[in-house]
């Protein structure tokens, strides 16, 4: 890993166990994270049950480690990680540090995945999300405290260029997110300790609907399980062809092959087509959703 000559910070430390971050002097610092959260986006995960939640988490910090480990000794045992690896040599991102800790030490602090170097005395900083979709707007908010935080900890450095990572099982990708002003970024900050309303004077890029990007969420896990599903089967499919398996929740048992016999109707309208229209019956079809999707997944919902 790359060298850049880091302010580390030696007053904050940060507590695993109890996610906190504690000053030398016993003063908890607000992690960024619940300001994030409850002043911007309150509803977020409100529809979510929390075992749901505690899952994507153990998954979220299980494929952070194995990054962090990337950087460090270019090891690779899943395909996120192989992704991960492939972003970075794909885009020139030099890794100089993990799990980078910021604080202005008096309000706030919070960790960043990923510093990457730049040109010159720059950086760029990088968040690895694991999340069904990739949630721009709140990585904006989230990149660019920690852009503040940085530059207020390292003077010396500019911070170029704010990238999510994202890398959820076999897919992947790298956005580039923009960047907000600092003097929002404290007005946000300054909203959360005074105990005040927050504007938010940010743009969204797009006006997504949460019931959308559920949807999108919801059809990429069952795409996902309709594979592993395919995968079990196959698996399994020899022993079920020579024995049936049952018990108190499923049986599962073996289709012999067969064939049926069918109507060509195109043939028959082909070759009798007066004799066709005599038997033709108009049916109404009801309206549906078509959803299309970029990689060639279409899914209809009547």
């Amino acid at each position: 890993m790359q060298n850049l000559n880091l302010n580390y910070n030696r007053q904050v430390e940060f507590f695993e166990e109890n996610h906190c971050y504690l000053t030398n002097d016993g003063k908890y610092l607000q992690g960024i994270t619940g300001i994030i959260s409850k002043m911007l986006f309150p509803d977020k995960y409100s529809n979510i049950p929390q075992h749901i939640l505690n899952k994507a988490a153990e998954y979220g910090t299980l494929i952070h480690s194995k990054c962090q480990a990337n950087d460090m000794f270019e090891t690779s045992d899943c395909i996120e990680v192989e992704n991960y690896s492939a972003i970075k040599k794909e885009n020139g991102l030099i890794p100089v540090e993990n799990e980078y800790l910021v604080s202005d030490n008096e309000r706030i602090a919070t960790m960043i995945d990923n510093v990457f170097k730049a040109s010159g005395s720059s950086v760029h900083l990088g968040e690895i999300k694991t999340t069904s979709v990739l949630d721009i707007e709140s990585l904006s908010w989230q990149l660019s405290i920690c852009a503040y935080l940085f530059e207020l900890q390292n003077p010396h450095l500019k911070v170029d260029r704010l990238y999510g990572i994202w890398l959820r099982k076999d897919k992947h990708k790298l956005q580039k997110v923009n960047r907000i002003d600092n003097s929002i970024i404290l007005s946000l900050i300054d909203a959360w300790f005074n105990e005040t309303e927050f504007v938010n004077p940010v743009e969204k890029d797009t006006e997504t609907s949460p019931e959308i990007e559920d949807l999108i969420a919801i059809d990429e896990e069952i795409a996902v399980l309709d594979e592993r599903r395919k995968q079990l089967l196959s698996v399994i499919q020899p022993a079920i062809e020579k024995q049936q398996y049952k018990d108190d929740r499923v049986t599962i048992s073996w289709v012999d092959p067969t064939s049926s016999v069918g109507f060509d109707a195109a043939k028959f309208k082909k070759e009798n087509p007066e004799l066709a229209d005599k038997y033709k019956k108009e049916t109404p079809k009801a309206g549906y959703m078509k959803v299309t999707y970029k990689q060639n997944k279409d899914k209809n919902y009547e």
